[in-house]
């Protein structure tokens, strides 16, 4: 770990009796990006403004001031350090000041987030640093938390390099079907919820029609504005109890991933990588479409978005004829 001094990144020298500090220097003006490793910033435009907004609510002599305790500060620098392509951003602070969360991406992709902690031994005679490593990975591992727990900063490395990384075509095909699967059951619930609301709305104004205007109960005249509606939901809901079924087995349909100029399809049999210029015809010209439309937009006949790399693609009864 490189050392600075007070003027440039450290406020708090650790105790000669090795205890944890727990006040802030406020005379420390902390940096917006470490004066070393660039890659790791403290104030982004998400943390100032809630920090902002936070300080106009508390007395002047009660002022929040972001700090970093020591323990954060090295486990950051060793990742740093070894992996100049991460990027750490600070996420969360307590009302002490000290920035407790760092969210850590490379490109586009977030690996996980860090979060530093005091914790007690000897029942609360000692403090000592507490790390919460979190990430899809951890997460898909254990059973009763979402996260690794440890006071070892060598430890936290070591977890931070098993765990921490791009996912790969496995991942990707994990994350994206989740993605449509989530999708898919948001439209499932929405027909349910139209047919609901469409069932009340005719048979509570059926019976009021029926009690005040016999004439025009014996004349269907409800039937355009209130009996069609609930035909068409209810075909959507018998459409979208289908169409669930069928996204979450992959049948009828293809799972697009794209991941740059790349583009993995898959299906129930097969996960295959294609350019844009080698994509089969029917999927390039649904692809096309979809991509014109909002995140969660349902385009009958053609497919569906859940964002903008994960995209699902009906075939029609022919195509997939031919490709069994």
């Amino acid at each position: 770990m490189t050392t600075y001094n007070n003027a440039t990144l450290m406020p708090l020298p650790p105790r000669e009796d090795g205890r944890i500090d727990t006040k802030i220097d406020n005379s420390f003006v902390l940096p917006d990006v470490h004066p070393v490793h660039k890659n790791i910033v403290f104030r982004t435009p998400k943390l100032e403004a809630d920090l902002v907004s936070t300080n106009k609510k508390r007395d002047a002599s009660k002022q929040i001031t972001l700090s970093i305790r020591h323990g954060m500060l090295q486990l950051l620098e060793e990742l740093a350090a070894k992996r100049p392509l991460w990027r750490f951003e600070a996420n969360n602070y307590i009302y002490s000041g000290f920035i407790t969360e760092f969210v850590v991406s490379e490109g586009a992709e977030e690996l996980g987030k860090l979060a530093h902690g005091i914790g007690y031994i000897g029942g609360r005679s000692q403090r000592t640093d507490t790390y919460k490593i979190y990430n899809h990975r951890i997460n898909d591992k254990l059973t009763v938390r979402d996260h690794k727990t440890t006071s070892s900063m060598d430890k936290a490395v070591r977890i931070v390099f098993k765990e921490f990384g791009v996912r790969n075509l496995t991942e990707l095909v994990k994350q994206a079907r989740e993605a449509v699967t989530k999708t898919v059951k948001e439209f499932h619930v929405e027909a349910h919820r139209k047919m609901n609301e469409a069932q009340w709305n005719i048979r509570s104004t059926l019976m009021d029609t029926l009690l005040a205007r016999p004439d025009l109960f014996m004349q269907f005249s409800w039937y355009d504005k209130l009996g069609a509606p609930c035909v068409e939901y209810g075909q959507a809901v018998a459409m979208m109890d289908s169409t669930k079924n069928k996204v979450e087995k992959l049948e009828g349909g293809k799972l697009v991933i794209q991941r740059g100029d790349m583009y993995i399809v898959v299906d129930n049999v097969n996960n295959v990588s294609y350019t844009h210029q080698t994509l089969p015809y029917d999927v390039r010209s649904k692809l096309g479409m979809l991509k014109l439309v909002e995140p969660n937009e349902f385009i009958s006949g053609v497919g569906f978005k859940s964002d903008q790399e994960c995209f699902y693609i009906f075939q029609d009864a022919e195509q997939q004829h031919n490709e069994e």
